[in-house]
C-alpha cells in the first residue's frame, strides 16, 4: 500500500517551495495530496499535474474560514492521511485547524519561515503543541533554532530548490552585457535600496551593466524610485516591471542574469532577520539557477555563500560590480569553480526530507 502524505499551504504565498516537496514525496513512493489556498491556483495548477489538488477559499468570514478547516479535516481523516505537511506552518488559521481535534496517529511537521516565531508568537505556542517537527531552509538558520535548545521540538534543514520547466520569454540580451538582478517585491524594508544609489551617486556604472529589479515596485517607493533614477540619468540601465510578474517572465530575466544581488546591508531594517533567523527568496533564486549571488560582506561567514558568490562592502557595491563586469572571462572562472558543495544536489537534499519526515522521536 502506497505511503500517504497531504501538502498543505492556506496562506498567500510561499508556493515556491512546493514543488520540491511534491517531487521528493513522489519520488519516495508517496501519494501525495496537495490542499491549498484557492488564491495559488494559478500559479499550483502549473506544479500538481499528477498530484490530487484541493482549493479553499479564505477570508471571506469567520464562518466560511471555520468549515474549511472543518472540511480539511474531514478530508484529511477519510483519506486516511498519516503526515501532514504545513508549508506555512504559521500563522491563526494553522493554529485554529491544530485546535481541532485529530487521532495520534497522525503527525504533523510544518516549515518555519521565520524561525524567531518558534519561541516569540503567541500562535506558535498552540502550534508547537501538535507540530513537533519543523523544516527550516538553511543550515545557518537551523543552526540558531537549534542554538534555542527546544525540549519538544526537533528540527532539520532543506533547501526547495527545484523549479519546473517554465515556457520561456524571449528577452533581449546582448552578449557583452552583464545583468545583477535584484529579484522579489521591490520596497524599502527588505533591500537597502539607499545604499545602492548613494554608490550609484558616487561611482559610474559599467556601460554593460544593467540591473533587473524584478519585481512589482511597493506602491510608496514606486515614485521615489523612478525620480531617483533620472536623476541620476539611470533610468535606461535599469529594467522596472509595473504590475506582478507571471513566473514565465520572472523566471526567463532570473535565468539570463549573471548574479543576484540580494542587497542585505547592516544598515537595512531586516537585516537581522536575514542574517540569521530567516532566508531571503533571493537565496534560493540563486540556487535554484547556480547564479552567482553578490552579498554584503557580512555573510561571507556561512559556507552557502562562500560556495556560491562574491562578496563586497556596502558603500563599494558599484566597483564590486563594475569589477566583475569589465573582466568577464574572470567571473566565469570564478563561477565554474562555485556550486561544489553537495547539498546543491536533488537526491541529497530529497533523502534529508524524507529521513526527516519519516523518523520518530520518543522525546518528544
Amino acid at each position: 500500500m502506497n505511503k500517504k502524505a497531504a501538502l498543505v499551504e492556506i496562506s498567500t504565498s510561499h508556493d515556491e517551495c512546493l514543488y520540491s516537496q511534491l517531487l521528493f514525496l513522489g519520488d519516495s513512493g508517496y501519494e501525495v495530496d496537495l490542499i491549498c489556498s484557492s488564491i495559488l491556483k494559478d500559479k499550483v495548477s502549473v506544479i500538481s499535474s499528477g498530484f490530487s489538488t484541493t482549493y479553499y477559499t479564505f477570508g471571506k468570514s469567520i464562518i466560511s474560514d471555520f468549515k474549511n478547516l472543518l472540511s480539511i479535516r474531514k478530508y484529511l481523516l477519510e483519506k486516511k492521511i498519516k503526515k501532514v505537511i504545513f508549508n506555512s506552518a504559521d500563522g491563526i488559521q494553522i493554529r485554529n485547524l491544530l485546535l481541532l481535534p485529530f487521532p495520534k496517529e497522525i503527525e504533523f511537521t510544518g516549515i518555519l519561515h521565520d524561525s524567531e516565531k518558534v519561541i516569540r508568537s503567541g500562535n506558535q505556542k498552540f502550534i508547537n503543541k501538535k507540530i513537533k517537527k519543523y523544516f527550516v531552509l538553511n543550515d545557518y538558520i537551523l543552526e540558531y533554532v537549534n542554538s534555542l535548545k527546544l525540549e519538544t521540538q526537533k528540527f532539520e534543514s532543506f533547501y526547495p530548490v527545484f523549479q519546473p520547466e517554465y515556457t520561456s520569454v524571449k528577452i533581449s540580451k546582448s552578449s557583452d552585457e552583464f545583468w545583477v538582478c535584484v529579484p522579489g517585491r521591490v520596497e524599502q524594508k527588505r533591500r537597502d535600496y539607499n545604499q545602492l544609489f548613494k554608490n550609484l551617486a558616487q561611482t559610474r556604472l559599467n556601460e554593460k551593466v544593467k540591473i533587473i529589479l524584478l519585481g512589482k515596485p511597493d506602491d510608496a517607493f514606486k515614485q521615489q524610485l523612478k525620480q531617483t533614477l533620472n536623476e541620476l540619468n539611470l533610468t535606461n540601465r535599469f529594467v522596472l516591471f509595473e504590475e506582478f510578474l507571471s513566473n514565465e517572465i520572472f523566471y526567463s530575466y532570473l535565468k539570463l542574469s549573471d548574479i543576484v544581488l540580494p542587497l542585505i546591508h547592516p544598515s537595512a531594517v531586516w537585516f537581522n532577520k536575514y542574517f540569521r533567523t530567516q532566508i531571503s527568496g533571493s537565496y534560493n533564486m540563486a540556487f535554484t539557477y547556480k547564479i552567482p549571488l553578490l552579498c554584503e560582506e557580512s555573510f561571507s561567514v556561512y559556507e552557502d555563500f562562500i560556495d556560491t558568490g562574491f562578496f563586497y562592502k556596502a558603500d563599494n557595491l558599484i566597483v564590486k560590480i563594475n569589477e566583475l563586469a569589465s573582466d568577464k572571462n574572470h567571473y566565469l572562472k570564478e563561477r565554474s569553480a562555485m556550486y561544489k558543495l553537495q547539498k546543491w544536489n536533488y537526491s541529497f537534499q530529497k533523502e534529508r526530507y524524507i529521513k526527516f519526515l519519516e523518523c520518530q522521536d520518543t522525546n518528544l
